[in-house]
């Protein structure tokens, strides 16, 4: 009967820390912890109101259903039901437009793609690459500055 009492009580210990160190391994599925100001000469966009059908479909096709900045989402490996890809950030200068996300999952990850959208209403792919996740803000902003933006 003790050693059942003790194994109990050990086990209840162990379970808020356990649920402590999976928290940790991802920021909250909540909060938007890369809401990065938008580099000088370059403007914030909200989605979907200030983007063209062409780049709507575009974020459609690319990263399926997603969540938006205010929205929470799956950013563990376990599901709840919810997107496992965020939408954080849209930036644009010109036809030159820049998204960063976070995508959800086993190997959680914090991404930015860029397109030009072309005369024809298009866009067309610019680069996609990984974030340092200790420096999303100044990193993205370097990569735009980087394509002359």
């Amino acid at each position: 009967m003790i050693r059942h009492t003790i194994a109990a009580l050990a086990l209840a210990a162990l379970v808020p820390a356990a649920a402590h160190a999976q928290s940790a391994a991802a920021p909250a599925a909540s909060a938007n912890p890369y809401a990065c100001p938008a580099p000088d000469g370059v403007t914030a966009a909200a989605y979907p109101n200030d983007l063209s059908d062409a780049v709507v479909a575009l974020l459609t096709n690319r990263l399926g259903t997603f969540a938006t900045a205010d929205q929470p989402f799956d950013a563990t490996d376990v599901s709840t039901g919810k997107p496992t890809i965020r939408l954080d950030q849209i930036w644009h200068k010109g036809n030159h437009w820049a998204f960063i996300y976070e995508h959800g999952g086993r190997a959680y990850s914090i991404r930015m793609m860029a397109y030009d959208v072309g005369e024809d209403g298009q866009p067309n792919w610019v680069m996609e690459a990984p974030a340092p996740k200790n420096r999303v803000c100044a990193w993205a902003k370097d990569q735009v500055a980087s394509k002359g933006w």
